[in-house]
Formats: structure tokens, sequence, C-alpha cells
């Protein structure tokens, strides 16, 4: 059973391996992070993944996503609405991401909502989904 305020190192680890297989697109970073049945809603089709191979599905979709975004750094906030049951936990996660695109510099925030579950263990996300909160071009 978790008691405590927000989600400690062990249950942010497959979120940072899920920003840092964004990052540099290798998908090692993905092992041990989904669950076997794991969901996942993103902006790009087919939007929700899920099934055995929902995490590959999604990182093949996600890479192809990503094609043209170059430099791609991510930053993590502080969880925010934290809930506990059992061996289950749920937060949201701020991200802040820089990268280039089209010759621009942009920053893009937003929040990957999580549900993640005790299993062997470990916490593995069962269900996952991103949302962004805004985004702006920079200079060089």
């Amino acid at each position: 059973m978790v008691d405590q305020a927000g989600p400690d190192s062990s249950m942010l680890e497959p979120v940072r391996r899920v920003v840092r297989f964004i990052e540099t697109r290798d998908r090692a970073w993905l092992d041990h992070t989904y669950t076997a049945d794991a969901e996942i809603l993103d902006s790009f089709g087919p939007l929700l993944f899920c099934g055995p191979d929902a995490a590959r599905c999604w990182a093949d979709g996600l890479v192809n996503h990503l094609a043209d975004h170059h430099g791609l750094s991510g930053v993590l906030g502080a969880a925010q609405e934290f809930a506990a049951r059992d061996d289950a936990v749920v937060f949201s996660q701020p991200v802040t991401w820089r990268f280039e695109q089209a010759g621009s510099s942009l920053i893009e925030t937003g929040a990957l909502v999580v549900l993640a579950v005790h299993q062997n263990g470990r916490w593995l996300i069962r269900r996952s989904a991103w949302a962004v909160l805004g985004s702006q071009r920079t200079s060089r």
C-alpha cells in the first residue's frame, strides 16, 4: 500500500525512461517501462495504442511523428495530482520540451498523465496520455 504525498523516484523512473526514449529514440529505454496490457493515448494515429504491442506500436508512430524534430531535450517538472491505491498510482507529470523544427527553435510544455502499477518489484506504466499545454517559437 502506498502512503505518501507524491511519487517517489522509483515511481518516476518509467516516466524518465519515456523521456529518454523520446530524446534519443533508442528503444532500449522502453524496456521495463510499460505493462503488457498498456494503453497509450497520443496525438498521432491511431491515437490510442493498446494490446500486447501497444508500446512498440506507439514507439514506431512516435519516431515517425518526430522525424522533423531535432535536438529534443525534455525537462521534468514537479509531479502533480498524485493519488495512490494498493499497488497503483496516478499522477500528472509536467514536461517541457525544447527542439528544432523547420529551422525554428521551439519550446513545448505539456503533461504526461500516468497510471503506474507495481509489478515484479518495479513500477510500470499501464496507462498514459500526453497533453500539450502550450508551445512557442524562440529565437536561435
